[in-house]
């Protein structure tokens, strides 16, 4: 590989984590703006006891209002991806829970 070669490569790699760094900002930005910083842990344990009571109605509730002292982070700028990544993590959380208190 020459040197010119390499010197393209690293200008195209900083570039590029330039960019990233840009869009990571912005995002932690409108989020601290927001208030929404990440998922409190309270909004898990709060689908999780839902989960435990079968009460379909409070998960819900969780999941499409948040609450009032509880709010879904954002996982993406896409709204419809957002909620598929929130669901899959949602998800693996509730089946860990469920696995560790013996449910399933």
């Amino acid at each position: 590989m020459k040197r010119t070669d390499i010197q393209t490569d690293h200008k195209y790699s900083q570039g590029y984590i330039l960019k990233f760094e840009r869009l990571f900002n912005d995002l932690v930005f409108a989020r601290q703006e927001a208030g929404l910083l990440h998922n409190t842990e309270e909004w898990g344990y709060w689908i999780y006891d839902c989960m435990k009571r079968h009460d379909l109605d409070g998960i819900l509730d969780a999941l499409v209002t948040g609450g009032t002292d509880y709010a879904p982070g954002k996982l993406s700028k896409e709204e419809l991806r957002s909620s598929k990544n929130l669901m899959i993590s949602l998800i693996s959380v509730m089946v860990h829970f469920a696995v560790r208190d013996r449910i399933i």
